[in-house]
């Protein structure tokens, strides 16, 4: 079968708000946009020899996953979408409860699952705009692929 192109819709971003021995994965609603930024830290190691050419190598690597969309509330008991409050949630922990699972499915089943950080923004907009909502997923450690 030919491999061919997915469309972002596809994808599904879910926190694990269970405890380590038993996952429970609670996807985030609301999503219509969402990007990966890869990080790098490199140490520099030019040397006289060098002739004034900069050397480097990697010395670290990082991933970032914004993931953004709409606020969304149930107008008749304020109640809120599972995904975007455990995430809200995760966001306020300080230290070690600051890292949680979070995982990534393509819409082909490939699986991305790592320890991360959250922060959120959500509120505002204009007149006529729904209100927004995005978190940013800070990768700790290595990322898992299946």
């Amino acid at each position: 079968m030919p491999v061919t192109e997915v469309l972002a819709r596809g994808f599904v971003f879910e926190v694990d708000t269970g405890v380590p021995a038993t996952p429970t994965w609670v996807a985030v609603g609301g999503i219509n946009s969402w990007s990966h930024s890869p990080q790098a830290n490199d140490a520099n190691t030019t040397t006289f020899d060098d002739e004034g050419r900069m050397s480097h190598m990697k010395a670290s690597r990082g991933d970032q996953f914004t993931i953004s969309g709409l606020y969304q509330e149930d107008p008749a008991d304020g109640s809120r979408d599972p995904g975007q409050e455990a995430v809200e949630a995760w966001a306020d922990e300080i230290g070690p409860a600051s890292r949680k699972p979070f995982r990534i499915t393509s819409p082909g089943g490939v699986v991305k699952t790592f320890s991360a950080t959250a922060a959120v923004t959500s509120g505002g907009g204009g007149n006529d705009d729904p209100t927004a909502w995005s978190a940013a997923v800070t990768v700790d450690g290595a990322i898992t692929t299946v």
